[in-house]
């Protein structure tokens, strides 16, 4: 959808403006108009999400509107109460900070840290707290002064013994967007990410995506909204019209799904859950031993029998054995032609006066460990050089993502899009300064290089390395010449499906 991004970067819109603003393209995603509205099935906060937490990675106007770069804007403080709240002490070797009432924990809204008695010492810095001998923080004076969770933030920060501290404005949506996935239930945490790379049509991803946030205009989800309709369903006249029914239990889906060659739970679909049922369809199309025509066809069956479930109700038309078919065949054009997108998933060569460095990295909250990996590779895809490392007391995906990223011209690449960026606009991430600061001076070292984003599938060797840390409990680090002997084949695979152009 257009923004006003011009007019935007040189004025601040009134409040009522952004809400109307909102309101328009509220209406327009959903289809509504002057005269008559529809339902928004989810919240635009939601929406304003990135895919991979379950939104569609629209802009929110306010927040876009102030974060829009201009002269006028730097040159001028439209905002003194809200530039305060957000000035954070970055810290380096802490002589310039004051624990007591400087800005320097990281929360929501930056603050200094709740202390656990009443008696401090006001003029104490926290330059006090750290170790100058060993450059680390002083474990037991800071568990002594402050509470728990404070305490266990600073432990995790990073001292740096050789760098002053700074002032640095804390951009809240930035930062929260990528600590947000943690607060995901498990399941639902990994499958917004998943549905998204399912391969096929995009208003069936999109069709997905509705499925999975409830927003499909069933019986139960109209109820839900204060429309009165009979919540039973109209094919079966048995059960209430939920999505789980629509597209898993009613006996049209359920002749339907037992027709397919695909695989079904040993359970059978659960009742209730859609996201139980969707992680059964994402987990089962990754398996390589399926033929990929079986992993590709169930967005087919689930957008048929919704498309048959609304020409019965709409137009009385009965498409049982026809939405089978259409879901079984599909439009094998389109198939085939989402099929080419896996070349996005697969390794490639670099230039060759380049050498190519994937990084990878795995991380668990339970003992915050992670273990680190990376693979150097050349224009041939022969395997030069590897290394895997653990790390422990590691806050979070981003911090080990981070850690992975340590020849003269060298093309990084990782499947954390957050470690890119955190690397390129290190002002954004102020938790990692430390981290990244250490990533940048290395990286300056180096005549040419450059950092991307790619597809899991396309750093699937370093990941498998990193995983042996986490998953096999290898700490042990080092360093060796070409690949691990148990990842050759893996390593040969990638480098013939780049000589093949896949």
């Amino acid at each position: 959808m257009a923004l006003p991004v011009f007019a935007m970067s040189c004025f601040r819109l009134p409040k009522d403006l952004c809400a109307k603003l909102t309101s328009i393209m509220t209406e327009f995603w959903w289809g509504g108009d002057a005269e008559k509205k529809k339902i928004a099935w989810v919240a635009w906060k939601k929406l304003c999400k990135p895919k991979e937490l379950g939104g569609k990675g629209f802009k929110d106007i306010a927040w876009f509107n102030q974060a829009l770069p201009s002269y006028a804007w730097r040159s001028i403080m439209h905002s003194r109460e809200l530039l305060s709240q957000r000035l954070l002490k970055r810290i380096g070797n802490g002589k310039d900070t004051h624990v007591w009432y400087d800005n320097w924990i990281l929360m929501p809204i930056p603050r200094p840290p709740r202390y656990r008695t009443d008696e401090v010492d006001l003029t104490l810095k926290v330059s006090d707290l750290i170790d100058e001998r060993h450059g680390t923080w002083d474990v037991q004076r800071v568990r002594h002064l402050f509470v728990g969770e404070d305490a266990n933030q600073i432990l995790e920060m990073r001292p740096q013994l050789n760098r002053h501290d700074t002032m640095l404005l804390h951009l809240l949506q930035i930062v929260e967007n990528p600590l947000a996935a943690p607060s995901l239930p498990p399941i639902e945490k990994r499958l917004w990410p998943n549905l998204w790379k399912v391969k096929t049509m995009p208003k069936i991803r999109h069709f997905l995506w509705r499925a999975l946030a409830g927003a499909l205009a069933v019986a139960e989800r109209l109820r839900s909204r204060g429309i009165p309709v009979e919540t039973t369903c109209k094919l079966c006249h048995a059960q209430p019209e939920t999505i789980c029914h629509v597209l898993f239990h009613c006996p049209v889906a359920k002749e339907v799904w037992r027709l397919s060659e695909f695989p079904m739970p040993a359970a059978d679909f659960s009742t209730n859950s859609v996201f139980l049922n969707f992680h059964h369809l994402l987990e089962t199309c990754k398996r390589s031993r399926l033929e990929e025509r079986t992993r590709l066809v169930f967005p087919w069956i689930l957008w048929n029998i919704w498309k048959s479930r609304n020409k019965f109700v709409f137009q009385q038309v009965n498409l049982e054995f026809e939405a089978w078919n259409a879901a079984n065949v599909g439009d094998k054009e389109d198939i085939d032609e989402n099929v080419g997108e896996s070349a996005l998933a697969c390794w490639r060569k670099p230039c060759p006066s380049f050498i190519k460095c994937n990084v990878g990295s795995s991380w668990t909250d339970a003992n915050r460990n992670c273990g680190v990996a990376w693979l150097t590779r050349n224009h041939l895809g022969v395997s030069l050089i590897h290394s895997r490392r653990s790390y422990s007391m590691v806050a979070s995906q981003l911090e080990a993502d981070l850690s992975t990223l340590r020849h003269k011209n060298v093309v990084f690449e990782s499947s954390s899009y957050l470690a890119g960026e955190a690397v390129l606009n290190p002002d954004n991430f102020p938790m990692f300064h430390g981290l990244i600061d250490v990533i940048r001076e290395k990286l300056s070292r180096l005549q040419l290089w450059s950092i991307a984003y790619v597809h899991s599938g396309a750093n699937q060797c370093a990941e498998a390395i990193a995983r042996s840390v986490t998953r096999d409990q290898r700490y042990a680090s080092y360093v060796g010449k070409d690949g691990p002997s148990w990842l050759l084949p893996m390593i040969h695979a990638d480098a013939v499906r780049a000589d093949n152009g896949y």
